[in-house]
C-alpha cells in the first residue's frame, strides 16, 4: 500500500508531470506498476476496509460513491453552497 500511494503521489502531481521530472518511458512504467498494484490488492481490498472498521453508511455515502457513479460530487457541492462554477 505505501508503494501504490508513492507511486499515485509521482504519478498525479503536476510538478513531476509538467516539468518532464519523470521520462515519458517512466512515467508509464509508473503507470503499468500502480495497476499490478491495485491488481494485487483487490483480492485483500474487503478484509483492509473491514479491519478498519469504516461503518457502510460511511462507504455508502456520496463522496465514497462520486467516482464510481459518474457524478461529480464536488462540483455539486461546491453549487449547493453557493459558488459559482
Amino acid at each position: 500500500m505505501a508503494d501504490l500511494f508513492a507511486l499515485r503521489c509521482i504519478e498525479t502531481d503536476s510538478m513531476f508531470r509538467n516539468d518532464e521530472y519523470v521520462a515519458p518511458s517512466k512515467a508509464k512504467a509508473i503507470q503499468k506498476l500502480v495497476r499490478e498494484l491495485c491488481s494485487e490488492l483487490r483480492s485483500v481490498a474487503l478484509p483492509l476496509v473491514s479491519a478498519w472498521g469504516v461503518p457502510d453508511h460511511i462507504l455508502r455515502a456520496p463522496i465514497g460513491l462520486g467516482a464510481h457513479s459518474g457524478v461529480d460530487i464536488y462540483k455539486e457541492y461546491v453549487t449547493a453552497v453557493g459558488f459559482d462554477i
